[in-house]
């Protein structure tokens, strides 16, 4: 939240970071060429099949395609 009381500040959060399944409780992650970025005030994300949908306030909503290998 961007728009909060002066003797608040703002409520902000990091970039997040991508995280790669590899089974067995075991994630690879990545520092270049994989993931996507986003800016705004970010709500809600839903994943699905082929596709991330990521809800933002008062923005529009971003689609971002993928495939699963």
């Amino acid at each position: 939240l961007f728009r909060a009381k002066p003797e608040v500040g703002i409520y902000d959060a990091s970039h997040g970071v991508y995280l790669e399944n590899q089974g067995n409780a075991q994630f690879k992650t990545y520092k270049n060429g994989k993931g996507f970025s986003v800016k705004g005030e970010i709500r809600d994300l839903a994943v699905r099949p082929d596709a991330v949908y990521v809800f933002r306030n008062n923005d529009s909503l971003r689609r971002i395609e993928y495939r699963n290998p």
